[in-house]
C-alpha cells in the first residue's frame, strides 16, 4: 500500500528471454535440448571406392561415314538423319593384343542420328564386322554428342540453332579437320549367342566355329567408347568418318 492509502497493482513476473544458439527449446515438453552437430558435407572431399579402376584398350576403330541422300527429317523435338557406314579401306577395327588382335573390316552398317532442339546429338547404331578370321560379328554403338562442346556455346538451344544455320565454324578441331566429340557404349555380338539382326544370319552361326578365346570375350562384357566423329562444314555438318577407342573398365 503506498503512502496516500492506494493499493498498486502487481508488478508482472520477469520474462525470460532465450538466445537462439546451439541450444533451442523443443517440443510442448519444455525440455532444453542441444541441436546436433551439423553433419559434414560428403562432396567436399573426393569420394574413395577403396579400389583402383583403370580403363583397358579393347579396339580401335576408324571408319568412313555418308548422309543417305533425303535422310534429313525435320521432327518436332529437333533433326533426324540416317548415316551409312562403309569405306574401301582393309582394316576398320583393330583388337587389341588382350583379345587377339585381329583385325576386321565393316561389312554394312548404319545409324540413326537425332540432333535434339537442347544440342544434344543421340546416335544409335548397328554395325556387321567380318574379321580376317572369316568371324562374322555384329557391333552395337550408342553415343552421345554435346554441341555446346562442338561450337563453345554456353546454350544448348543456341548451339542447336548454329547446328541449323550450317554457317558457324565449329571449334572442335585437328589436322583432319572438323569434329564432334563422342562418348557411350558398345556391345558386340556373335559366335553361338543370339543374333539379334537378319543380314548374315547363316553367315554368323556358320562362323561360330572359329571363334576363339579372344573372341568370345567380346560377346560377355559391354564396354566404353569415346572418340571423334569428323564432319563436313556444311550443309548440316554431314558425318564423314567415325574413330573411336573401345575401352574396358
Amino acid at each position: 500500500m503506498s503512502g496516500n492509502g492506494t493499493v498498486a497493482p502487481p508488478t508482472a513476473p520477469a520474462t525470460r528471454t532465450a538466445a537462439v544458439t546451439s541450444t533451442t527449446f523443443r517440443g510442448p515438453d519444455r525440455r532444453w535440448r542441444r541441436d546436433p552437430a551439423p553433419a559434414p558435407d560428403r562432396r567436399a572431399a573426393a569420394h574413395t571406392y577403396g579400389y583402383t579402376v583403370t580403363p583397358k584398350e579393347v579396339a580401335r576403330i576408324c571408319c568412313g561415314l555418308r548422309r543417305e541422300p533425303g535422310a534429313l527429317i525435320e521432327v518436332a523435338r529437333g533433326t533426324q538423319l540416317q548415316v551409312a557406314y562403309g569405306d574401301k579401306r582393309s582394316t576398320n577395327i583393330s583388337l587389341a593384343p588382350d583379345f587377339g588382335s585381329h583385325n576386321g573390316v565393316v561389312k554394312s552398317g548404319s545409324e540413326w542420328v537425332f540432333v535434339r532442339t537442347d544440342g544434344v546429338i543421340l546416335v544409335d547404331a548397328r554395325v556387321t564386322i567380318a574379321f580376317a578370321t572369316d568371324v562374322l560379328m555384329d557391333m552395337t554403338l550408342k553415343g552421345t554428342i554435346d554441341l555446346k562442346k562442338t561450337f563453345n556455346l554456353p546454350d544448348g538451344d543456341a548451339a542447336y540453332r548454329a547446328y541449323q544455320r550450317g554457317q558457324d565454324a565449329p571449334v572442335l578441331t585437328d589436322a583432319k579437320g572438323f569434329f564432334h566429340k563422342i562418348t557411350g557404349s558398345v556391345r558386340f555380338e556373335g559366335g553361338d549367342g543370339p543374333v539379334d539382326t537378319t543380314d548374315y544370319a547363316d553367315h554368323f552361326h556358320k562362323s561360330a566355329s572359329k571363334f576363339d578365346a579372344n573372341l568370345k570375350l567380346l560377346v560377355r562384357e559391354q564396354f566404353n567408347v569415346t572418340g571423334k566423329v569428323y564432319i563436313s562444314k556444311t550443309p548440316h555438318y554431314d558425318p564423314t568418318e567415325i574413330e573411336v577407342v573401345v575401352l574396358s573398365w
